[in-house]
């Protein structure tokens, strides 16, 4: 017969061993013991019909009414997601998690989602077609990326139909862009004019312009100007990575292995966290990454200018190309070793390297600013 049992290395997590009547002897992970309880009432029963020969086929697939979209999460997360090490498939199964429920809260059934209906922007939307109104429409988001996160999506309900968790599969491909309705893949290249603009603009508060500053002076991923990561705490920036009279900050490196690589940062930058340290902020970027992204598109609608946080990134590189003329400089400049070109000549640069060249940068930024 089926067993639930505690995990160990889990709080309020438990797992049930089952016969599966066609795959054989499986496991199942659930957060709380209610769920878990009910896994096991159900695999009991399938197993009793399978050895009493009765009809154990229609017993076989749980009912999807009671099935919500936050259980579908948590099952994932626990039999999938727990499985994988790759610190990006991570993150961006993390961010598929949040998008998703941004849209269908955690209670919504499963099997409701493709018949909800909702107004955005005047216009009654039905199911999957939500989504992606409200992410490009609400959410700013451009349909390139929207689409990735509905290919995450299906992978995932794909998963939980093949586990027998849901009735039928819960998106299709046609849910999703065609191909000639998502946007080519472009790639922003900043005019004088743009960051004149985005540096001098008047509607920005010295908070935005300051987020600004740090992004264009530094050139980090999103993610490694991240103050607060609820998903994985140990990539937060804390003040103990950042050494204020040295001047140079540690951020986590993008691999499994949980190591910190020492970088420059300009006096600039320096001087907009030793205020905000002043000001007791609990983190040197006290925001995480959702909270992030909403900054930047605020601070991209006030000045009317089209930019991502990628593209603030992109800015630091495109100056140093301008400064240096040559791409492995562009590419050290933002920590970039991902370039075949800078795979063939990329040696690790000491702190000193990186401030000779950060000046450099500095000093071209401000002269297209007309910033002293």
């Amino acid at each position: 017969m089926a067993s639930m049992k505690s995990r160990t290395d889990a709080k309020n997590s438990f797992y049930v061993a089952y016969k599966h009547p066609i795959k054989g002897k499986q496991k199942t992970y659930y957060n709380d013991k209610k769920n878990a309880v009910m896994a096991l009432a159900h695999w009991n029963k399938i197993e009793l019909l399978v050895k009493m020969e009765l009809d154990w086929q229609s017993e076989l697939v749980k009912e999807e009414q009671g099935i919500t979209v936050q259980e579908i999460i948590d099952l994932h997360k626990n039999n999938v997601l727990a499985n994988k090490t790759n610190i990006r498939t991570i993150e961006t199964t993390h961010s598929m998690y949040n998008s998703l429920l941004r849209v269908f809260p955690g209670k919504t059934f499963v099997q409701d989602i493709r018949s909800i209906k909702k107004e955005i922007n005047g216009a009654m939307v039905t199911g999957w077609e939500i989504y992606k109104r409200h992410e490009e429409l609400v959410r700013g988001r451009a349909r390139n990326g929207i689409d990735s996160s509905m290919n995450k999506i299906k992978i995932m309900f794909d998963w939980a139909y093949d586990q027998e968790h849901i009735a039928k599969p819960t998106m299709k491909k046609s849910d999703r862009y065609k191909d000639d309705e998502k946007e080519p893949v472009t790639f922003k290249t900043w005019t004088s004019y743009e960051m004149q603009t985005l540096f001098q603009h008047d509607g920005l508060n010295q908070y935005q312009r300051d987020i600004v500053l740090i992004y264009a002076l530094t050139g980090l991923r999103a993610n490694e100007l991240t103050g607060i990561n609820i998903n994985q705490p140990y990539k937060e920036l804390h003040w103990k990575h950042v050494d204020l009279d040295e001047k140079t900050m540690q951020i986590q490196q993008k691999s499994k292995h949980r190591v910190r690589e020492t970088i420059d940062i300009h006096n600039d930058v320096v001087t907009i966290l030793r205020k905000w340290k002043t000001r007791g902020y609990e983190r040197p970027l006290n925001f995480n990454y959702d909270a992030l992204n909403d900054i930047i598109r605020e601070i991209s609608e006030i000045t009317e200018i089209e930019f991502t946080c990628h593209d603030l990134r992109r800015m630091k590189a495109q100056i140093a190309r301008k400064e240096y003329h040559d791409i492995n400089d562009a590419a050290k400049a933002i920590g970039d070793k991902t370039t075949q070109v800078v795979a063939n000549h990329y040696a690790g640069e000491t702190v000193a390297e990186q401030r000779h060249r950060n000046k450099g940068i500095a000093k071209q930024l401000y002269e297209i600013v007309g910033q002293s």
